[in-house]
């Protein structure tokens, strides 16, 4: 299915700002955890932060392949060039 440019735009855009606030997240729990050692209530909260920053990461990574995989296929290329072969001298 092809996409529109605009929309292309739209969805990239989208995929930084999930990925922003992962790596944002991801420092937050590591900023809570150094701060608060010994307090268990804060090392649940750095838990928590850190597997949503993993599983937005893991989305965002997901889409970044499909829009990717979209585009190649709109474009007429083919999905996976395989790699030159170097003869042996």
């Amino acid at each position: 299915m092809p996409v529109s440019p605009r929309t292309s735009a739209f969805i990239w855009a989208v995929i930084a700002v999930v990925d922003l606030v992962a790596v944002c997240l991801f420092i937050t729990s590591i900023i809570l955890g150094r701060a608060h050692l010994k307090e268990r209530w804060y090392n649940i909260v750095v838990l928590i932060f850190i597997f949503i920053a993993a599983i937005l990461s893991a989305v965002t990574s997901r889409r970044w392949w499909r829009v990717h995989q979209t585009q190649q296929h709109t474009a007429g290329l083919p999905m996976a060039a395989p790699a030159p072969e170097m003869p042996f001298r």
